[in-house]
């Protein structure tokens, strides 16, 4: 007889919450276990007792309300009563990651969009699990975005977008279905066609005035200038504080990193680092 299999306390918690967390996707990296808060996770069901999230002490929060079309809460306006607390920085730097990877050909997707993948899912980093490490070139899109000074999880979350796209592409689904899996969820029974479709219907709620810090975050974000390169030397280069910091090879992180901390984006959006991925050498 197979011993049954032992649950961490945080897998434990993301079963009873009804998380989409797993859709047909296999088991993400233990970054994700780790440390919860940094990837900005909004906890649902269960948790609390209520249907609703709880908060999980996210460093940098900001209140989110998603759609509550059958009026389960009680809400007149068709929207959850009780706010989805995410981690803000999380949303910004996974948006400047995508943003910084459009020369690299990653997917743009629309402020709106971006908006209701993250109401739908109830999380900070997008739904996002793992970056497929079978796509070469998602990967080499991921390192070069690293170089360019994002961290891992939103380089990979980039990169994630790309491969998405090629396999939406290859099978002819709409981005959303693939970006959740194409199977069904054995956590929360619903297949990627049906997570679509949610996309669909309760994307109203990105227009609520409830979200309108949401929206504000997400535009800054998605507009957002890296600064002015100064003329530095050969192994340095300007944050966007004005000071300076060693070269990306000088202090690199491997790739399987615990991921704490925030990494200032958008160090450096260099040429030369794009016309050295495009060019294959």
């Amino acid at each position: 007889m197979s011993s049954p299999l032992i649950k961490s306390p945080l897998e434990m918690l993301y079963e009873q919450a009804g998380i989409p967390h797993m859709q047909a996707g296999g088991r993400p990296p233990m970054t994700h276990y780790m440390q919860p808060h940094t990837l900005g996770m909004g906890y649902g069901a269960g948790l609390a007792g209520s249907g609703q999230s709880v908060d999980m002490t996210s460093p940098n929060p900001i209140n989110v309300y998603r759609a509550d079309p059958t009026g389960r809460y009680g809400g007149k306006d068709r929207m959850e009563t009780m706010p989805t607390r995410l981690d803000k920085t999380t949303i910004e730097e996974y948006i400047k990651a995508m943003r910084a990877g459009q020369s690299l050909g990653i997917p743009q997707l629309t402020q709106d969009q971006l908006a209701k993948m993250l109401l739908v899912e109830g999380r900070g980093d997008f739904g996002f699990n793992a970056l497929n490490e079978n796509n070469k070139a998602a990967m080499e899109k991921a390192a070069l975005l690293n170089e360019m000074g994002h961290n891992r999880v939103a380089s990979d979350f980039a990169a994630a977008l790309y491969d998405k796209q090629q396999l939406a592409n290859r099978i002819n689904k709409p981005f959303q279905e693939v970006w959740n899996g194409t199977g069904r969820s054995g956590m929360t029974g619903r297949t990627g066609a049906q997570h679509n479709q949610r996309f669909n219907e309760f994307g109203y709620a990105v227009d609520h005035p409830k979200n309108a810090e949401l929206m504000n975050t997400i535009n800054s974000a998605y507009n957002y200038q890296e600064p002015e390169k100064l003329n530095l030397g050969a192994n340095e280069y300007a944050d966007p504080m004005g000071s300076y910091v060693p070269t990306v090879e000088q202090n690199k992180p491997g790739r399987r990193y615990a991921a704490g901390g925030s990494t200032t984006p958008f160090y450096d959006m260099s040429k030369l680092l794009i016309q050295k991925h495009l060019s294959g050498n």
